[in-house]
């Protein structure tokens, strides 16, 4: 997955989600209007009328930050994917999210799944990371002196976050997380936390 597939496919999504519209034929001119009115009373509501959403995160999954794309199917259950990393590795993610409750504040629990890897050729020994827990916790001694290296991590997370229901920021959203990354080949396992926005469509 690369850069450009990501913003692709986030542009996409976001046009598809904004032309919802009908037309309507008054006094024999064509007139543009929405096909529904993109409101709510509560956070779940609006999960309802606007499942799609596009932001950004920092830490987390994601390694020091990253964009951030998700997909309501109920208003309770959805699917995130994201793409980011830091200045030594590319990292993307994959997570289901589960909805508790709540009406402005929800809390939401998530599982998933993340890649953290070089891209392109090797420079040469890595000394420090950002977040430094991937070369001290995560990374054999070959991989720090080769500068090569994939890391497989699944995450249990635990969040909370913040929406606008009405008015000119609805759709608005912030939130934070923490979790456990835990490596796949060893079980070595760091807790982490995520800070993030999302706009909802």
């Amino acid at each position: 997955m690369t850069r450009t597939a990501l913003l692709a496919t986030i542009l996409a999504l976001t046009l598809s989600a904004s032309s919802n519209a009908a037309i309507l034929i008054e006094d024999g001119q064509a007139k543009r209007t929405t096909a529904k009115a993109k409101i709510a009373n509560d956070g779940l509501a609006m999960r309802k009328v606007r499942r799609v959403a596009i932001g950004a995160s920092a830490a987390g999954p994601l390694g020091f930050a990253g964009a951030n794309l998700e997909l309501n199917f109920t208003d309770r259950w959805g699917v995130g994917a994201g793409f980011g990393g830091s200045t030594n590795y590319q990292a993307y993610t994959f997570q289901i999210k589960h909805v508790l409750a709540g009406e402005w504040l929800l809390p939401y629990m998530s599982f998933g799944y993340s890649k953290w890897y070089t891209a392109g050729t090797p420079k040469g020994p890595i000394r420090e990371t950002n977040p430094a827990f991937l070369t001290e916790r995560f990374l054999s001694p070959e991989q720090k002196h080769l500068g090569d290296f994939s890391v497989h991590l699944l995450y249990p997370s635990f969040g909370l976050q913040y929406v606008q229901l009405g008015g000119a920021w609805a759709g608005f959203s912030v939130f934070t997380e923490i979790l456990m990354l835990v490596d796949v080949e060893d079980f070595e396992a760091v807790p982490t936390g995520t800070l993030g926005m999302l706009y909802y469509f």
